[in-house]
């Protein structure tokens, strides 16, 4: 004969990972569904212990906030939720979910609370709400927090420039992320922001932080490595062709009305070349830079260029071939 307390052991079994799996689904009907699964009363809590609960109800909280916000991080699958059920954007609704998750100790509820204050998307812009919920996700030991609060403290907006302290923080967020941070430690080094200038220190930043996929660290590192800097990076071994496959990266990853500088940069490199067909490849890709307006392709067609004066350049140049397409 069955024992009955086995029984009942499988039957909580299964109903403890049928709880889970929804959450883990992130089902809209399942999200709504878990903030009443918990209540005080409820025999779900004797399945879980109270972190389990909180974080679960957070994790909740959270996709809600997010799939009312509907801003540009809005994922796949929040996108088919949102059409789905016809939801509308509401972000004073989404900022009443991501502060209910932080209470839960959700810690990436503060990320998304800051960004809504940080920027100017949705006419939220609060410094001072930025900056306290910035310091709470940091409270909570969350990488993000850390950059974000960096970031306020390089820019100083809102807040006093401490380059020190922004420091601090960048060097948390790299270590903890790889990637997070890397960027704007390069920089401060390349331009001695509160520390000594260190053009190798600055390199390693710069070379980390692209190889985690940092879109921002791949255009300098190419622009290091293709020798674009006059009075600096002088002891770093000039490679054009991994300065190609940065740029290469970086439009991956960059918006549109971003792209002309890489196109650029990438031109100037292989009007470099000794290779004829990859000078033709050059002049072709500078022509349709200076055809959108990029005044560092156009200047570089008449040598007058923004990075000093190149060894090579364009002796004889007709620039009626800019109204055409190329």
């Amino acid at each position: 004969m069955e024992d009955t307390n086995d029984a009942s052991f499988i039957v909580q079994e299964e109903k403890e990972r049928k709880i889970k799996k929804d959450i883990e689904c992130n089902n809209f009907t399942s999200l709504i569904t878990t903030l009443n699964l918990f209540d005080e009363n409820s025999e779900n809590n004797l399945l879980l212990d109270d972190d389990e609960i909180s974080q679960m109800k957070g994790h909740a909280y959270y996709s809600l906030g997010s799939i009312l916000l509907q801003d540009k991080h809005t994922n796949e699958d929040e996108k088919s939720i949102i059409n789905a059920y016809n939801i509308s954007k509401d972000v004073d609704k989404a900022i009443l979910c991501f502060a209910k998750a932080l209470t839960l100790g959700y810690s990436d509820a503060a990320n998304k609370l800051f960004k809504i204050y940080y920027f100017d998307d949705d006419g939220k812009k609060d410094y001072e709400k930025a900056w306290q919920f910035c310091n709470i996700g940091v409270e909570l030991f969350n990488t993000r927090s850390y950059f974000n609060k960096g970031i306020m403290l390089y820019e100083g907006l809102g807040v006093k420039k401490n380059y020190q302290l922004a420091r601090k923080c960048f060097e948390i967020s790299f270590m903890e992320d790889g990637k997070l941070g890397g960027y704007e430690l390069g920089m401060m080094y390349e331009k001695a922001l509160g520390v000594a200038e260190n053009d190798e220190k600055a390199f390693e930043y710069f070379y980390g932080a692209a190889e985690c996929g940092d879109k921002h660290a791949c255009f300098k590192l190419g622009a290091i490595l293709s020798g674009f800097y006059v009075d600096k990076y002088q002891t770093i071994e000039k490679r054009p062709d991994v300065a190609i496959e940065c740029f290469n990266e970086y439009l991956k990853k960059c918006a549109p009305q971003k792209r002309i500088n890489a196109v650029t940069s990438i031109g100037k490199i292989k009007f470099r070349s000794t290779e004829k067909k990859e000078r033709a490849d050059g002049v072709r890709k500078l022509v349709r830079s200076a055809r959108n307006g990029d005044k560092v392709a156009r200047d570089f067609l008449t040598k007058k260029t923004a990075y000093g004066s190149p060894k090579e350049s364009v002796k004889t140049f007709d620039f009626s071939i800019l109204d055409k397409s190329i």
